[in-house]
C-alpha cells in the first residue's frame, strides 16, 4: 500500500496553503533552516532544473548551501519574498527576491518557486520555475565585478 499523501484530496479545515507558504518563505528569508526542516514532509522533493533533492535534510542543505554561497560572494545579502497566489488547490507560487551588492552596485535577483502543501500541512514538493533573464543578469553582474561562485569579493 502506498502511504504517499493523496494530493487530490481537499485539505482539512484549518490548513491554509497560503499561510504555510508564507511561513516557509519568511523562515527562508531569515535563514532559519531548523524551522524550515520542521515544515517539510518526510518525503519532500525539491525540483530545481534537472536536479531533485529528496527528503528534508537534502532540501535544507540545498537552501543552506545557496545562502552560504551568496554570503561568501556578495558584500550585502538581503532576502525577501512576495506570495503570488494559488496556482492549484494546494500549490502556492512564491516570488523570492535576493537583494545583493558588490563593490557598491546592487542587483535584485528573482526566483519563483511553487510550493505544494500536503494533507498534514507540511510541504510535499517545491518546484523552481524559470524566470526569464535572471541567470544571465546575475552572471553578467558577477563578471562585471570579477566574481565567481567560488570566491568572495576582493577587499
Amino acid at each position: 500500500m502506498d502511504n504517499a499523501p493523496d494530493t487530490n484530496e481537499p485539505l482539512p479545515d484549518g490548513v491554509d496553503p497560503i499561510q504555510v507558504a508564507t511561513v516557509l518563505a519568511s523562515l527562508l528569508d531569515a535563514d532559519d533552516f531548523a524551522s524550515v526542516a520542521k515544515m517539510l514532509s518526510d518525503d519532500v522533493e525539491y525540483r530545481i532544473g534537472d536536479a531533485a533533492h529528496q527528503g528534508p535534510d537534502a532540501v535544507v542543505a540545498s537552501y543552506r548551501d545557496g545562502s552560504a554561497l551568496a554570503r561568501r560572494i556578495f558584500e550585502e545579502v538581503e532576502y525577501s519574498h512576495e506570495i503570488v497566489g494559488l496556482v492549484g488547490e494546494r500549490t502556492v507560487r512564491i516570488d523570492y527576491a535576493d537583494n545583493l551588492s558588490a563593490n557598491g552596485e546592487h542587483i535584485e535577483h528573482h526566483s519563483i518557486q511553487d510550493v505544494e502543501v500536503g494533507h498534514d500541512g507540511r510541504i510535499v514538493t517545491i518546484t523552481d520555475q524559470p524566470v526569464a533573464d535572471q541567470q544571465e543578469r546575475i552572471a553578467a553582474f558577477l563578471a562585471r565585478h570579477g566574481l565567481t561562485r567560488d570566491e568572495s569579493p576582493s577587499s
